[in-house]
């Protein structure tokens, strides 16, 4: 018996070495490897060994083992992996087909020996999910969610709790301001935006102050106001990489306009070319902008 366990033990863990050393850079075969091996794995135990205990425990060891052997790389994979069910099969894919998926990725999950690192790489792409309106189902979100809070505890799920209650907050902030905006015929640019909690949203770079080139004007004083009247004593800053806007810009020697539409800093620093420089230092570019350099570079 003890050989016997021995050889299975051997199996599984070389089987690990063998789909990180031919699938390490394809998150997506790695994952279905992974869980190809944890079916037949399953299959052995119930059909060879008859289900006993001894080999289940057995085979959990050398699972955790051989699929930790790089941990940064499997809590990586593992989050890319599920990202793109959330981003992309969710839109294609029933509901409950899609809750199969995240049940089963949750079997899986209880191998990965570090949670914590694997944390951080969700809680980064639930981020961009979130900014930029890229999680095709609100329902799967919430569940995948629930799973990880039964597995991992409440504490584990907290903040990305508090970001989809931020997502929710914003949007019904932005509504009203909208609403309220619209009745005023001085001002007439739509935005919508995001407020962000501090020590949340994994953001790793501030643009606080005044933002000379990416003025809002009166829409940015407006909303300023609003937000202060509903949440006195708190600041509120600005997070230009996160921004989006828009330039129109006319053709030369021709009737054309064409649109252009980046993120904050990008907009911020084309428009430091609106008259006629043909090229700017970077020292100017901060002058003019008042954006910091490291976010500039």
């Amino acid at each position: 018996e003890e050989e016997i366990k021995k050889k299975f033990s051997e199996y599984i863990i070389s089987t690990c070495k063998l789909i990180y050393a031919k699938y390490s850079k394809d998150y997506k075969l790695f994952y279905e490897n992974i869980y190809l091996l944890k079916k037949n794995i399953d299959k052995y135990i119930a059909e060879s060994f008859l289900g006993e205990e001894k080999f289940k425990s057995v085979s959990k060891e050398s699972l955790t083992k051989g699929l930790n052997q790089k941990a940064s790389l499997v809590c990586d994979i593992f989050s890319k992996y599920i990202d793109n069910i959330l981003r992309f099969d969710a839109e294609k894919k029933p509901l409950n087909e899609i809750k199969n998926i995240i049940y089963e990725y949750m079997i899986l999950f209880k191998y990965i020996g570090n949670k914590d690192l694997f944390q951080n790489f969700f809680i980064k792409k639930l981020c961009i999910r979130c900014l930029f309106n890229l999680n095709k189902s609100e329902e799967a979100q919430n569940y995948l969610i629930e799973q990880l809070k039964k597995e991992c505890g409440p504490y584990f799920v907290s903040k990305s709790q508090e970001m989809i209650s931020d997502v929710k907050a914003s949007q019904e902030m932005s509504q009203l301001f909208n609403e309220k905006k619209d009745k005023e015929e001085d001002i007439n640019i739509p935005i919508n935006y995001f407020v962000l909690s501090n020590y949340t949203w994994p953001i790793d770079k501030l643009v606080s102050g005044e933002i000379c080139n990416f003025d809002l004007g009166k829409s940015q004083k407006k909303f300023f106001e609003f937000y202060h009247k509903k949440n006195s004593g708190k600041s509120l800053f600005w997070h230009l990489p996160y921004c989006f806007g828009e330039i129109e810009m006319d053709l030369n020697d021709s009737k054309n306009t064409i649109k252009i539409i980046g993120n904050g800093v990008h907009i911020a620093i084309l428009k430091c070319f609106n008259k006629s420089q043909i090229s700017l230092s970077l020292k100017d570019i901060m002058k003019k902008t008042k954006i910091e350099k490291d976010v500039i570079n």
